[in-house]
């Protein structure tokens, strides 16, 4: 005989209708969502992890030059690629009508993973107060570099030492820009250092993963799955490190005497900038992770780029010392500020020509479109709501119309543009515009690049002054990896180092 608890007999019915209606909501959800008509255009499968670029550069050639629209398919959406004529119709438009912060959110399920959970006022930390106090930001980075980052990540060894560039670049860039936003010591504690390098992978790794499960079980399963239990964990021994930084900056606000000054750091900006939310643990954990999502492995990879090429056309290590020892000489110091970086030219134009070579992604501008009833362009083609955009960046970067010999590698190549009277500002590494999309467009041009550029130019700096650089064993330069529409360095890539006898030490200057 079954015995049952007449309370709890009814349950089971309940549960199981109660489960059955969730899935059928679902179900009407996903449905509703794929009857819309396919946007009529011609379409390219990239969904392949290599062949990509050159299938996308033949698109380019047979219709966004001849400012004609296409799509490309991925293994998880399409993206409608527009020309980049018509890129300049949406790249000023309002949230509400084209969205990137959304299209992060949606192409990598922020649901769950917190990519593309934007607050205001993390918005306002990268977009106002850090170029505001650029000089103070870079003072931090020389500092770091100098007095930390070289003696321990890189030695004082005389004979060739050979590194994987790519895992040495991101741990020069999480300690740098940890020193930067979260502060000493915490950011040199190895928990934190291998938590922000980490988390940017698994977080859109689980982004990717979780578009393998239909949209209207993907909610159920979701919170079951090891990428988003990692992606959890993270959170949580972020909450763990940043917890005592907001409690003694809260202390230390409290206890303030009358007239002081008020700390004025990244953190103490985020916090600023999320009043009601201050001292919430959780949400400033948030705003550390977006952080690390939005820097750390674009920085990385590209430093890593640079490593590369400095290695294998080593004529550039000589041209860049010499232009920063010139610069360094007029100042009548070592000093390094905002206006030291500005001068050296030819390392901003070898910066730019590495990232014409190897962009992170073959498109940019990515965006949404959230407008109810869509937007419609001066050709009079129609975007639907929910439709991904973008425009063929990579293909912009190589092509012949606008770069001399664009297949082959000048590092030089923007520098001379410059000498062009009227060109002076138009081919900078940070300047965003049509012939130069890799940072992205109009309104949400990437807020970070600036911070991004000092940060790679000093660590070159450093670099270039105290140690001499090749490829490991003389071999040709690592080809890089293509994986559907991104692009990497090889991560087995290795660099040999070895210091200068006439090693130069720069000097950080405390800036506002």
């Amino acid at each position: 005989m079954v015995l049952t608890n007449p309370d709890t007999a009814t349950l089971g019915p309940i549960v199981w209708t109660s489960l059955a209606l969730l899935l059928c909501s679902y179900a009407v959800s996903w449905l509703l969502r794929r009857s819309g008509k396919p946007l009529d255009l011609p379409q390219v499968d990239c969904r392949r992890m290599t062949g990509n670029k050159e299938t996308l550069q033949e698109c380019f050639e047979k219709y966004a030059k001849k400012d004609e629209i296409f799509k490309i398919r991925l293994s998880h959406h399409d993206i409608v690629m527009l020309p980049p004529k018509l890129i300049n119709e949406v790249k000023n438009l309002p949230e509400d009508k084209v969205s990137f912060s959304r299209e992060i959110y949606e192409r990598f399920n922020g649901r769950w993973t917190g990519v593309g959970k934007i607050s205001e006022g993390f918005v306002q930390t990268i977009g106002r107060d850090l170029t505001r106090h650029t000089g103070r930001v870079i003072s931090d980075m020389v500092s770091e570099f100098g007095d930390y980052i070289m003696p321990v990540e890189l030695g004082n060894s005389k004979d060739w030492v050979a590194f994987a560039a790519l895992p040495k670049c991101l741990r020069i860039v999480a300690l740098i820009t940890g020193r930067s936003f979260i502060g000493l010591p915490s950011s040199r504690d190895e928990r934190w250092v291998q938590l922000i390098i980490s988390h940017t992978r698994q977080a859109f790794g689980a982004g990717v993963e979780l578009w393998r499960y239909p949209s209207w079980i993907r909610n159920i399963i979701a919170p079951f799955t090891k990428c988003i239990r990692d992606v959890r964990a993270n959170q949580k021994l972020t909450e763990d490190i940043v917890r005592p930084r907001v409690e003694e900056r809260v202390e230390l606000l409290q206890n303030l005497k009358s007239g002081k000054a008020k700390p004025d750091d990244p953190l103490q900006w985020l916090m600023n900038n999320t009043p009601e939310k201050a001292t919430d643990i959780a949400f400033q954990a948030k705003q550390q992770l977006g952080l690390s999502l939005a820097s750390i492995h674009t920085t990385g990879n590209l430093l890593t780029q640079c490593f590369l090429d400095l290695a294998a056309y080593s004529e550039y290590q000589q041209i860049l010392r010499k232009e920063i020892l010139e610069v360094l000489e007029e100042q009548g110091s070592n000093n390094i500020t905002k206006q030291t970086i500005t001068k050296l030219r030819k390392l901003d134009s070898f910066v730019r020509e590495v990232q014409r070579f190897a962009p992170s992604s073959l498109v940019s501008v990515n965006r949404l479109i959230t407008a109810p009833e869509g937007i419609t362009l001066t050709n009079g083609f129609h975007l639907p709501h929910g439709a991904f955009i973008a425009t063929p960046a990579g293909q912009v970067a190589m092509d012949r119309d606008l770069w001399e010999h664009p297949t082959k590698f000048d590092g030089l190549r923007f520098d001379k543009l410059r000498s062009i009277p009227g060109n002076e500002n138009k081919y900078q590494f940070v300047t965003t515009n049509t012939e130069h999309i890799l940072f992205g467009y109009g309104t949400h041009a990437c807020p970070g690049r600036f911070f991004a550029s000092n940060e790679i130019k000093i660590v070159l700096m450093y670099m270039v002054l105290n140690y001499d650089l090749r490829l490991e064993g003389g071999q040709d330069r690592p080809p890089n990896r293509h994986m559907g529409i991104q692009v990497a360095p090889d991560p087995t890539a290795k660099v040999e180092a070895r210091k200068r006898a006439n090693d130069a030490m720069l000097v950080a200057t405390k800036e506002t």
